[in-house]
């Protein structure tokens, strides 16, 4: 996954996340934050072999 991809993608995890805590969803809430910590890790391992 590119930077620009992580970029797009946590922006729409963002949405996603303040939809599901306006609905009160609380499953989907639990699925996003899977999702997003999916990604940071991605996001932290490409910096780490950069470096």
């Amino acid at each position: 996954m590119t930077t620009p991809e992580i970029r797009n993608r946590l922006i729409d995890l963002r949405s996603r996340i303040r939809r599901a805590r306006f609905d009160a969803d609380t499953d989907t809430l639990d699925v996003l934050t899977a999702e997003l910590d999916r990604v940071l890790d991605i996001y932290n391992q490409q910096r780490k072999a950069a470096q």
